[in-house]
């Protein structure tokens, strides 16, 4: 999905133009948030946790955002198309996300969605959990 600006998207799906939401919104444009780092980011725009929380849930209802993990390993960003589908690798001792795509991992879901009786599916969230080379190699230099 194009988010040509905030305007286009709440009249699209039938939202509200409000400043905390532009703000909010022009937070998650930057690609994956760490949710703390959110809370963290509006409060010196004067937003409050509490519309922080209720606007994420709102863009979450309506299709706008996709979230993963919880608590305080929660990230949430932007999904590129509502039939879209996300695959993340997050560092356990870092934070850092990166998302990819895999064309095998693709044709294996579908394999096991068909195995399932499940002749579509219409989006999907894996996450995968580990260590980037950055933070195993420092826990290797520190050994």
């Amino acid at each position: 999905m194009d988010y040509t600006n905030f305007i286009d998207v709440a009249t699209r799906y039938h939202l509200r133009d409000t400043l905390p939401r532009r703000y909010i919104f022009a937070q998650l444009e930057k690609g994956i948030v760490h949710f703390p780092a959110l809370l963290q980011n509006c409060f010196p725009a004067g937003i409050e946790e509490s519309t922080v929380y209720r606007n994420i849930d709102l863009f979450r209802k309506a299709g706008l955002v996709t979230e993963t993990g919880t608590g305080k390993n929660r990230y949430v960003q932007l999904v590129s198309d509502l039939s879209d589908h996300f695959h993340h690798l997050r560092c356990e001792s870092c934070g850092k996300t990166v998302s990819f795509d895999d064309d095998i991992l693709e044709g294996l879901l579908k394999t096991i969605a068909r195995k399932n009786s499940f002749s579509t599916v219409s989006s999907h969230t894996i996450e995968m959990l580990g260590r980037c080379l950055e933070c195993q190699s420092a826990t290797s230099s520190e050994s």
